[in-house]
């Protein structure tokens, strides 16, 4: 799965749509913590932002290197078949 703009902030998206006259639209279920994922986005990750600002990038090498590894590991399992 490709996760292109994984490591871009949401302030940087913003800014180049803005920039480029874009037009986009803010799901408003978004600033619910009722989901899950909104509540991971509103109350945990910003206290790993408080321990540690490079958590995002280190979370981004660490799927990266993973995704490689699932590549390498299907090319083998591929030419051993």
């Amino acid at each position: 799965m490709l996760r292109p703009l994984l490591d871009l902030e949401k302030n940087d998206i913003l800014s180049y749509l803005d920039n480029n006259k874009l037009e986009y639209k803010i799901d408003s279920s978004n600033k619910e913590t009722e989901y899950s994922r909104n509540y991971i986005r509103h109350e945990i990750l910003p206290k790993f932002d408080r321990l540690n600002k490079n958590y995002k990038k280190n979370i981004c090498k660490t799927i990266n290197y993973f995704e490689d590894l699932k590549q390498n590991i299907d090319e083998q399992v591929t030419d051993f078949l």
